[in-house]
């Protein structure tokens, strides 16, 4: 009997696990649009099992997003013992490629996930995991007196999000825009930025449609 429940959770466990990394990479890809079904047949399970795995789609999102933020919270503190000025501007190219590479990631901070069950918690771990990397820079005299965690996360997420529909045309925007928010927040010079500033052409192209990428 006792074999037989632990064969079950073992199960279950794997199951789990399957769901989550093809939903994982599905949402990092297509968006969190997909349908749950489509998940389901990508990983050959079972309506029924992926149910047990998870009451509902929120829930999967949730569990995949706390999981990305406690990875990223995990990095942040491993940065820790680092150069402080060096470091700090590690994670931001991180945060910064982990949103752009994940439009899953992207849309589950953007929406209700942030405020699920247990999301917030992953959340605030990786505030104070960088909030411990940007309070050293700011002893060290690399970044701005005033300069936050929350301000570092929130403002590379945005750069990132502009650079998004600009991407087809060239990536190197993100590294600009970017590299644009790191110039905010350090208290030295600025640096010299990674692309021009877009033109009217490139923008016509994302404005009009003829040059999307999400």
């Amino acid at each position: 009997m006792a074999e037989r429940v632990a064969r079950t959770r073992s199960d279950a466990a794997r199951n789990q696990r399957l769901l989550m990394d093809v939903a994982a990479r599905t949402f990092a890809v297509a968006g969190l649009d997909v349908p749950v079904s489509q998940i389901v047949d990508a990983a050959g399970l079972g309506k029924g099992t992926a149910f047990r795995c998870f009451a509902t789609k929120g829930d999967l999102v949730a569990a995949i997003v706390r999981e990305r933020l406690y990875a990223l919270a995990a990095q942040a503190r491993g940065l820790v013992t680092g150069d402080p000025g060096a470091v700090v501007f590690e994670f931001v190219r991180l945060w910064s490629g982990a949103l752009a590479e994940d439009r899953g990631l992207r849309e589950a901070m953007d929406g209700p996930a942030p405020g699920s069950a247990g999301v917030w918690e992953s959340y605030r771990a990786l505030v104070d995991a960088v909030e411990a990397l940007v309070g050293r820079a700011r002893a060290a005299g690399a970044v701005r007196a005033d300069v936050s965690a929350a301000d570092l996360l929130l403002l590379v997420a945005a750069a990132v999000h502009a650079a998004v529909p600009l991407s087809g045309v060239d990536p190197a925007f993100r590294d600009r825009f970017v590299g644009l928010v790191c110039d905010g927040l350090r208290s030295g010079p600025p640096g010299t930025p990674a692309r021009p500033a877009p033109t009217r052409e490139e923008l016509a192209k994302v404005w009009t449609g003829s040059e999307r990428s999400r």
